[in-house]
């Protein structure tokens, strides 16, 4: 069963950009992580603006780790570094400094342990995989279309 959330474009459109200034902001605060809230961004564009979310996709940083997690690719070693530190100094500051129930303090804990066991379990990528080039195909019409293949292949 797949959940439908049926709100106007604009709504959605509202909290995608929310997500995008968050995950901003998650770049910029050391114990914030910003990944989570750009693929939250992107759900959203998806749903109320194809143009935002080719916009956020064709970002160089934040684009192909968005795209890696939507092809479960996975996520590049040094993101999950980054997330599973952030998370657990920003809640261990929370469970030592900021909360004062006792049992809310257990809830943080059994939380931000099962987001690192859930980072960790998470298939980890290549920062840049190499790409090898295929063959040039013997079936080419154009000549000169097979030309610069040969060159282009033969480069390497």
């Amino acid at each position: 069963m797949r959940l439908q959330i049926h709100l106007p474009k604009p709504i959605w459109i509202t909290f995608g950009i929310i997500f995008v200034v968050v995950g901003f902001i998650g770049i910029i605060l050391p114990l914030m992580p910003g990944l989570v809230f750009f693929i939250l961004a992107a759900f959203c564009f998806a749903k109320g603006s194809p143009r935002l979310l080719r916009k956020l996709l064709s970002h160089p940083q934040i684009g192909p780790q968005i795209m890696d997690w939507k092809r479960g690719k996975g996520m590049r070693l040094k993101t999950k570094i980054l997330a599973i530190a952030m998370v657990t100094i920003s809640l261990t500051i929370s469970i030592f400094y900021v909360i004062q129930v006792e049992y809310v303090k257990w809830v943080v804990l059994v939380s931000m342990l099962a987001i690192d066991g859930y980072i960790l379990s998470v298939k980890t990528r290549k920062a840049n995989p190499q790409i090898l080039p295929l063959k040039p195909s013997k079936n080419s019409e154009k000549k000169s279309a097979h030309e610069s293949d040969k060159k282009i292949f033969n480069s390497h």
